[in-house]
């Protein structure tokens, strides 16, 4: 696979533009007008596919403590000795706290600050579940239907803001398993469950660009970058950006990027075969017998 600088020579060559000896840094403003547009094309082509290559997975566990605290009828402060481990993340719930509480202030090993008031004046043992969890660093979007709890051998169910506003006021009744959604770039678990539960995921990483030394980044920084994508594409690609900005007539070349495309995205993964005939395989999709005319 050519790197940045290799690709953007062969878009030179192709449109008829003096071939650079290098692009970062460079003084020729189509250079960095086609370095820019390989950037584009990148990202354009990250969002369109959920690309095996850049598929990663994640695992985290469910963190929670238990604390002596002390609280007061209508204060929304519970004093603590210890409150370690503690932050913003975590929900609370006892005897005497309301439904949904969260931690809003901690002040270490003094007390915490809840987003309710609490119902009883009383020393009592809390529960301290953490309620969000970071994204990875390099998280760009989920992969659908692959989250899962290994623990319990569970699904976990993505809501919609509305969906998990209405569980959060009370509607879903008896067991339920781990429902999730994203809120400030955090994953939001309800309910809440005590230290131990893993919790597991598939995303697709926005890392595509790939330095000299290994490590991954979300753009080109540098003549020696390589990316995920074919050298073919993001070749076509970035020829279709530069005659459309020029304002050339792009009918072909943007017919034969889509082409590009539609083969890299069909080629990324195996696809399974349709079964015609009576099959007890789940993993097979299977037609019915039935008139096919």
């Amino acid at each position: 696979m050519a790197n940045i600088l290799e690709n953007i020579q062969d878009v030179c060559l192709e449109i008829g533009e003096p071939v650079p000896t290098s692009a970062v840094g460079s003084n020729d403003l189509t250079v960095l007008q086609l370095f820019g547009f390989m950037n584009r094309i990148g990202r354009d082509i990250l969002r369109d596919h959920d690309w095996q290559a850049l598929v990663k997975a994640h695992q985290f566990t469910s963190v929670g403590y238990t604390y002596t605290s002390t609280m007061t009828t209508g204060s929304n402060v519970i004093t603590m000795a210890d409150t370690s481990g503690l932050t913003t993340d975590f929900e609370v719930s006892g005897d005497g706290i309301p439904p949904n509480t969260l931690i809003t202030t901690v002040n270490p090993n003094v007390s915490v600050v809840m987003s309710n008031n609490a119902t009883k004046s009383q020393t009592v043992t809390l529960t301290f579940n953490q309620a969000f969890y970071p994204l990875p660093s390099n998280f760009g979007r989920f992969v659908d239907d692959t989250s899962y709890t290994p623990t319990n051998r569970w699904s976990m169910r993505a809501l919609t803001p509305q969906q998990w506003a209405m569980v959060k006021q009370g509607w879903a009744t008896g067991t339920i398993p781990t429902l999730y959604r994203i809120i400030g770039n955090k994953v939001a678990i309800m309910p809440t469950l005590s230290t131990g539960t893993i919790f597991t995921f598939e995303y697709i990483t926005d890392g595509y660009v790939t330095d000299n030394l290994g490590a991954t980044k979300e753009k080109f920084t540098a003549d020696t970058d390589t990316c995920v994508f074919t050298d073919d594409l993001m070749i076509m690609g970035c020829k279709k950006l530069f005659t459309q900005q020029k304002g050339f007539d792009s009918t072909i070349i943007e017919r034969d990027y889509m082409k590009l495309l539609s083969l890299a995205k069909a080629q990324d993964e195996p696809a399974q075969a349709i079964n015609m005939g009576r099959s007890t395989d789940p993993f097979y999709l299977n037609v019915p017998d039935g008139n096919f005319g």
